[in-house]
């Protein structure tokens, strides 16, 4: 279990009330078999990220921006946990993501000229993590910016639960949409390159009611430990 939350936190970090935003994404781990489809859902202050073509099946992570709660939804086996964070006031440093800086390199992505900005983590996420870096193709010209950038600010604050302070870059500091993303993440010995591409991003209706557990669901425990705690 703590290493299919790390997975998604892994997959989220390449990552106003008007109406609501819907984005699609896809994420491609380096083989052509190899691809996790990404739909980012955001009403109010609640995000939820759904995640298909997981090899141990499709799975959901819901947050809170206001609360810093979350809920990780495992729908093959109808299941749901709720991971332990630590709800920080957004106003204060140590609640902070840390921001990208700008490379002063261009390209093209998806027909937006993009700036490319880069990112560090700034610290581990999880113990056998030597670190993480990021590049972000951003575009100004992205097709209703400034109607979308008051979402991305929610997200932010979601990802400061979830997975935590400087475990993500703080994507509303950017002057654009990131159309493209590339996480490198240093695991012992292995390298894991994934890139998100942006496929779409509109304001649309969301349900509310999909920012629960569903109500077939049971909650998730870890096994009780057997015997006394190690000293």
């Amino acid at each position: 279990m703590k290493r299919l939350l790390s997975l998604i936190a892994l997959i989220t970090a390449a990552a106003g009330a008007r109406a609501d935003l819907v984005m699609q994404e896809q994420a491609d781990f380096g083989s052509p078999s190899n691809f996790i489809s990404i739909t980012i859902k955001i009403h109010g202050d609640k995000v939820r990220q759904d995640l298909a073509g997981l090899g141990s099946g499709d799975m959901s992570l819901i947050k809170d921006a206001n609360t810093g709660d979350s809920i990780v939804l495992l729908h093959p086996q109808k299941l749901f946990t709720r991971p332990a964070v630590k709800t920080k006031d957004t106003q204060s440093p140590d609640a902070a993501l840390s921001k990208p800086l700008d490379t002063g390199k261009a390209d093209v992505v998806g027909g937006y000229d993009a700036e490319i900005f880069a990112w560090a983590a700034d610290r581990k996420l999880w113990s056998d993590t030597n670190g993480m870096i990021e590049t972000l193709w951003v575009a100004r010209n992205f097709t209703n910016y400034e109607n979308i950038k008051p979402y991305l600010a929610k997200l932010d604050r979601a990802n400061v639960s979830f997975p935590g302070k400087g475990m993500q870059p703080e994507i509303s500091s950017l002057p654009g949409m990131v159309v493209k993303s590339r996480l490198i993440a240093k695991m012992g010995g292995i390298v894991q390159t994934i890139d998100i591409t942006l496929l779409s991003a509109k304001e649309e209706p969301v349900d509310p009611s999909i920012f629960e557990a569903p109500a077939d669901y049971k909650e998730w425990s870890p096994p009780q430990s057997s015997g006394p705690p190690p000293p």
